[in-house]
């Protein structure tokens, strides 16, 4: 295949004089991107418009290709085959140059322009353009197919960094012009020779130059000089070094020379297009040391003034085409620079020898995978190593899902993609790792997923054994149909069938040789683990490829996963085992003191045969608990109150694999004790007595003293032997106090009791005709009967729910009242003493009736629905929720 930026081509075939083509049958991997215009001039990468006959040629309707410069580039070490030395300078302009060398109002016309690096890419070029340019985001038209135009007249090219050291590499693709520049003359300036010898009339002049001739007796630097007998010549300082051996041939079409320089403290190589020159040992007035001077391309580096006369050295530009420049600050060994020569060759020589070739890429990869095991893909880049070659994976779902996203890892790759790539001059395998997702479910169907490759970037033609492929995965996974028993003892010991599928067979032997030559066949037994939660079995029988037997080892907890590993490939059984709980519970002693600190024995089964941190809890209360045996525990009581409390001992409390037993018996903290009271009796008011004794708790658990059956107003706990109560109303003597805490009682004791005052009795009440007392008078009564106390108790007088405006105590049995204002009838009437209440049974009190006087008005519509005026006594002194009727209907609403 040629050279170029061949995209969608058509492949013809001509045998004796017949033909036949098929369009659009053709492309390289990605041709070497002739950009004329940028799809994004702002981003420093972007698609680039292909060109493949030029900006201005005769094809333009093929102009509609794109490529992508950022895949395109493949940077110093994929081009050149570099890996472990950094270029000092590279211009490459095999993507197109964008470098401004020439023209109306160019950079270079006449002044030299510095330059950063050599890459000569826009908008990442080694120059800016001009704006004219910049707008219409075209290259000029003198810079074609990556060749740069030097016109021998003034262009030139300085780099902003100098050659540091005498040793140095300089490889260089060229084509000189051995003609006159437009003025007609050469490019040193002179008129060329005539005749012209060999199509040969002027010198092309100076290719690339640091020569320092700034100090004329001490002249450094080099520079490569094409004279006009098609010599190459490598200057060092002023002075003549070392020529090519044979004149450069003439080329045609677009090919070029390749020259590699290599300089040393002691001598000089040149090869050109392959052929090495007779190497030049430094005598003492040659000097190959860098100077002041920056690398110069299209020119000498220098001129100086004779002191003989000899007036200004020209710096003789060069007039012919450059496509890439490389220098590296070190001599390279053979193979490396072999390595970038074969680039440059690849790149720019016509025909080469060898010819080029990118070689291709075998794919080598399993069809078949199983899930617990990891693919290997190999891409092996094999036959030619020219040029950079980079090619994408993709892995994608096919039906590898499994429930998990993806249902596989590419263990060198971003999310199942990525690119990999070989440099230039490199051959050998690149290997990429799958690893299924195991999700640890038998299943019998296969499932697969697609890996897809393509060459991304190609600098020549490389072809690639397969784009696409299948992988299968086979699922590996035993699967557990049942458990039985589905339980068993804290020490172990249990019989554990598991049935189910995939259980490998287990009775394979391979043949082993002897030392005597016969064949022995070894058991090879695979390897099997079950576990019960996380405790392996103690013993593991395998029984056939669908039952196991498991002897269980010791272990606690419950809802436990049973998990069978066959080979690294387990499966599992959600809560499919219990160790037995804790059982046949009892403690001793059977209650203690609510300060609790003392120790309780407990004796039961499947504690555990280690400890696992049992938890007692009494109540709700937990004991600091120490394991002793499978059957022992003890207990460090904690302070509480309460009686007949669920006695529990767990193991994993508050998990999912708590395993408890309760013991059969319940047990209780001490009851409480009262041994002293402050007051038995009721003298006036209501009293607060003080209550002494012990089991009251160490903190507040809201005891309750009762008076009798009825509990104190309030019950205030004070300490573990002190309360303190409110005595409630009520009647009656000899009331025992007693003491309730969370379902304990302290003992009734006759020591320990509360007499209330008698009752008062109401007999009779004097000094008041009842039917005739007027609602808003202030009548006097005498009330007569007992018990309204030896000296005055303050008592007060009811008369229903209100109580009289005063109450004068006249003696235990006699008491005189202002009765209040009020309305109603058959009112009992009470006297209270204290919080104790006497109701007479017999006598009752009548408020006048009210009488109605006046009404307005005294007529109205039958429809209602309007105001009417009741005026009249014994209403009330306030609003007692009257009601008005009209014979038996009330108004809609009375106030």
């Amino acid at each position: 295949t040629p050279r170029g930026a061949l995209h969608e081509r058509s492949v013809t075939i001509e045998v004796a004089g017949q033909k036949d083509m098929l369009e659009k049958a053709f492309s390289f991997g990605s041709p070497s991107c002739g950009a004329i215009a940028d799809a994004e001039p702002t981003a420093t990468d972007g698609y680039y418009l292909l060109d493949q006959d030029g900006a201005h040629g005769m094809n333009e309707s093929l102009k509609k290709v794109w490529c992508n410069i950022e895949n395109e580039r493949a940077g110093v070490t994929g081009r050149l085959g570099l890996y472990s030395h950094s270029l000092a300078l590279w211009l490459d302009a095999s993507t197109g140059s964008d470098l401004e060398t020439s023209g109306p109002g160019g950079q270079l016309h006449g002044t030299p322009a510095y330059v950063d690096r050599w890459h000569a890419r826009w908008p990442v070029a080694a120059l800016a353009l001009p704006q004219v340019y910049a707008t219409a985001h075209m290259r000029p038209f003198y810079a074609k197919e990556g060749l740069v135009t030097f016109d021998g007249i003034d262009d030139v090219l300085v780099s902003t960094v100098k050659r540091e050291t005498r040793n140095a590499t300089l490889f260089v693709a060229f084509r000189p012009n051995f003609g006159t520049r437009p003025d007609g003359k050469c490019p040193s300036g002179a008129n060329p020779a005539n005749p012209v010898i060999a199509g040969r009339a002027c010198a092309p002049g100076w290719i690339l130059s640091d020569n320092d001739l700034s100090d004329a007796r001490h002249p450094k630097g080099m520079g490569i000089h094409v004279g006009r007998d098609g010599l190459v010549e490598a200057v060092i300082g002023s002075q003549t070094g070392l020529y090519s051996s044979q004149p450069l041939k003439t080329l045609v079409g677009g090919c070029m020379h390749i020259l590699t320089i290599e300089t040393s403290a002691a001598q000089i190589k040149m090869w050109v297009d392959g052929s090495r020159s007779p190497d030049l040992s430094f005598q003492s007035f040659l000097d190959a040391r860098s100077g002041s001077i920056n690398m110069t391309i299209g020119a000498r580096g220098t001129h100086y003034i004779s002191g003989m006369g000899g007036g200004i050295v020209d710096q003789d530009h060069f007039a012919g085409l450059i496509s890439e420049v490389v220098v590296v600050e070190t001599v390279l060994d053979d193979v490396q620079r072999a390595r970038v020569e074969r680039a440059l060759v690849s790149r720019w020589q016509c025909n080469p020898v060898p010819p080029v070739d990118g070689g291709h890429i075998s794919v080598r990869a399993q069809e078949l995978v199983q899930e617990s095991s990891t693919l290997r893909v190999e891409l092996e880049r094999m036959g030619g190593s020219d040029g950079y070659v980079s090619l994408s994976f993709l892995f994608e779902n096919g039906t590898a899902l499994y429930g998990v996203d993806g249902g596989f890892r590419v263990l060198n790759g971003t999310n199942g993609s990525g690119l990999i790539s070989w440099d230039h001059g490199e051959l050998g395998t690149r290997v990429l790792f799958v690893e299924p997702i195991q999700d640890h479910l038998w299943n019998d169907a296969r499932k697969n997923f697609m890996m897809k490759l393509d060459i991304v970037y190609a600098e020549f033609m490389v072809h690639l054994s397969i784009r696409g492929k299948t992988i299968e995965i086979e699922n590996n996974d035993p699967h557990i149909s049942a458990v039985f028993p589905r339980n068993g003892p804290a020490v172990g010991g249990a019989t554990v069938t598991v049935t189910g599928l995939g259980f490998q067979r287990n009775d394979t032997r391979i043949s082993v040789m002897m030392p005597d030559a016969s064949i022995f066949l070894q058991p090879a037994p695979r390897m099997y683990d079950m576990r019960l939660g996380d405790t392996s079995c103690r013993q593991l029988e395998w029984i056939s490829e669908t039952s196991l037997v498991c002897v269980s080892a010791a272990g606690t907890g419950g809802a436990l996963t049973v998990r069978v590993n066959v080979e690294g490939n387990y499966t599992e059984e959600q809560r499919a085992f219990d160790y037995n709980p804790p059982a046949d519970i009892q403690f001793h002693p059977p209650s203690a003191p609510t300060t609790g600190a003392v120790v309780l024995t407990v004796i039961g089964t499947n504690f555990g045969t280690s400890d696992y941190d049992a938890i007692v809890e009494i109540g709700t209360t937990r004991c600091e608990s120490m394991w002793t045996s499978d059957t022992s525990l003890s207990c460090i009581l904690a302070p509480g109150v309460g009686a007949r409390l669920d006695f529990n001992v767990s193991l994993y409390k508050d998990t999912e694999h708590e395993s408890s037993g309760k013991s059969a018996e319940a047990w209780s903290y001490q009851s409480p004790v009262l041994t002293h009271v402050s007051l038995n009796r009721q003298i006036g008011a209501l009293p607060i007595v003080a209550l002494v004794g012990h089991g009251f708790g160490l903190l507040d658990y809201t005891p309750v003293v009762m008076v009798g059956n009825v509990p104190c107003t309030e019950s205030v706990w004070l300490s573990d032997r002190s309360l303190s109560c409110l005595v409630p109303p009520g009647s009656g003597s000899n009331q025992p106090f007693t003491v309730h805490l969370a379902g304990a009682v302290s003992t009734p004791l006759p020591d320990f009791t509360f007499s209330y005052l008698p009752t008062p009795v109401v007999q009779s009440v004097s000094n008041l005709v009842w039917a005739s007392q007027a609602a808003p008078g202030a009548a006097n009564i005498t009330v007569v009967g007992a018990h309204f106390g030896l000296t005055n108790s303050n008592p007060k007088v009811l008369i229903g729910d209100t109580f009289a405006l005063s109450t004068l105590w006249i003696s235990g049995s006699s008491v005189a009242a202002q009765v209040a204002p009020g309305v109603g009838k058959d009112l009992s009437l009470a006297v209270q003493v204290y919080a104790q209440v006497g109701v007479s049974n017999a006598s009752v009190f009548n408020y006048h009736a009210p009488v109605i006087t006046h009404v307005d008005p005294i007529t109205g519509p039958a429809a209602g629905n309007f105001s009417l005026t009741v005026l009249g006594s014994n209403f009330g002194e306030i609003d007692y929720n009257q009601t008005v009727l009209f014979d038996e209907i009330e108004c809609l609403h009375s106030s």
